[in-house]
């Protein structure tokens, strides 16, 4: 956090799309947590590193992670890709559209080798296919009540990841509420 800065963090934090909706196609989407710089204690550069101090939603988790995967390109999440009418004729088709681009396709390239680490030799092992390669991260989050703290020992685990790596076809997110054991 120290070397990048708190400007830097929460601008590449905000143009992955943290802090804000996706503009998905459904009602009620929420902006998770991101706060301005301006409000940031002394600890909060530290604790936002390593994602305290932060919510997001899934469907923004899922959209970063395919940026990565889209080598760098942050996408619209879409729900329909295409209406048919009950003839089988297509009324209406929904393109991929470019939001931004958040990090270069070198950077994607270097995070999706991190990533690749994570499932062929660290926490993210268990996600492992044999013949395809995968990106992913394992996660805890601590559960909190807003404006009061976290929770003793409530978490959400969770991995995220992408597949394959030469040419992403699906981003995967799988999350446990207050997991029992390991």
């Amino acid at each position: 956090g120290r070397m990048i800065g708190e400007r830097n963090l929460y601008q590449y934090a905000r143009a992955f799309g943290f802090g804000s909706r996706t503009g998905i196609q459904l009602p009620g989407e929420a902006t998770g947590l991101l706060r301005n710089p301006l409000y940031w204690s002394k600890l909060s550069l530290a604790m936002i590193s390593f994602g305290q101090e932060v919510a997001v939603t899934s469907l923004q988790l899922i959209s970063a992670y395919a940026a990565v995967a889209n080598g760098g390109l942050l996408m619209k999440p879409l729900i329909i890709k295409r209406i048919i009418s009950p003839q089988g004729e297509t009324i209406e088709e929904f393109k991929p559209k470019v939001i931004r681009r958040v990090i270069s396709p070198d950077t994607a390239k270097r995070v999706t080798q991190f990533l690749y680490k994570v499932v062929k030799e660290g926490t993210g092992i268990k996600a492992q296919i044999k013949g395809i390669n995968i990106a992913g991260k394992t996660g805890t989050a601590q559960k909190s009540i807003p404006g009061r703290g976290y929770i003793p020992g409530c978490y959400i685990s969770s991995f995220v990841g992408f597949l394959p790596i030469e040419f992403p076809q699906l981003v995967c997110l799988v999350m446990i509420d207050e997991p029992k054991g390991a």
